[in-house]
């Protein structure tokens, strides 16, 4: 079963969740970046499991009134005790139950879709907005089309939220430095950092049409390309090399879209929640 850490802030981060996926039904936008494609790649069976491909969180309960939803696995990780698996959204994990109650305790997770079944989610955090899902077979690389080759990038390294802002706002990283993600949706696509946020609290709405607050730690907002169903997709660049043959620093996992922009939780948020992101480096 799934056990959800619980903080100060768990019922602000619930209704962030509903706003999430409400703004998550919303059509695909563009700004300054762009699309590659490769989006049927995205849909197909991958063992080992990587980063970047096509998930199905479902539910079997005449109940549900979601009873499942298409999602992206993020990245490879483990915890504490080397516990091996995959990362992903949180709230692809909730389903709304009438007259408007939530479970996330009995899912059954599956790539790319029914009836290949990976596992229960071990793990939910919903102030962070991520999921863990415990499974053995899986390899330090992301998805990614470059519009004429499919890559399979190794992860060669991850960088905090801390780190990443300073490398921005220091230069050693250029403001105009893309940023990338692969989703099951949009497929590759690519754009540039707009803004670091240590929380957000925002208004909002929850499923109910209600006004609500959120929060949210350890926030990025990019414009790259994202849609319905790439919550969860890996966000990662390059250092300054061609993206046909570099391999990549990990920044996060999508979580939604607003107005022009997409939001990343960053991995920080995923380590204070207990675990590490395996690269191809000890």
């Amino acid at each position: 079963n799934t056990t959800p850490s619980i903080s100060p802030r768990f019922i602000a981060a619930i209704t962030l969740l509903f706003t999430l996926l409400t703004i998550m039904t919303e059509t695909s936008f563009t700004i300054a970046g762009g699309y590659f494609g490769g989006v049927e790649y995205t849909r197909q069976y991958y063992r080992p499991l990587i980063g970047g491909i096509q998930i199905l969180a479902y539910i079997e309960d005449s109940t549900a009134v979601i009873p499942g939803v298409y999602c992206t696995l993020g990245y490879p990780v483990e915890d504490g005790l080397f516990i091996k698996g995959v990362v992903t959204a949180g709230h692809c994990s909730l389903f709304y139950y009438s007259p408007g109650n939530i479970t996330y305790n009995r899912i059954d997770v599956y790539q790319p879709e029914y009836p290949y079944y990976i596992g229960h989610p071990s793990f939910v955090n919903l102030s962070a907005d991520v999921m863990f899902i415990p499974y053995l077979d899986i390899s330090p690389v992301l998805l990614f089309y470059t519009g004429s080759q499919l890559r399979q990038v190794p992860i060669a390294d991850y960088v905090p939220w801390d780190t990443l802002k300073f490398l921005f706002e220091s230069g050693l990283l250029r403001e105009d430095t893309p940023v990338y993600k692969t989703g099951r949706s949009t497929g590759s696509t690519w754009g540039y950092i707009y803004s670091f946020e240590l929380y957000e609290i925002a208004n909002g709405t929850d499923w109910r049409n209600q006004p609500v607050i959120y929060i949210v730690d350890y926030l990025i907002a990019a414009d790259f390309p994202a849609a319905k169903g790439d919550s969860g997709s890996p966000v990662f660049f390059f250092w300054g090399d061609n993206p046909s043959t570099a391999e990549a620093t990990l920044i996060g996992h999508l979580i939604g879209i607003g107005s022009g922009y997409a939001w990343v939780i960053s991995v920080s948020a995923v380590i204070e929640s207990g675990f590490r992101p395996i690269t191809i480096n000890p």
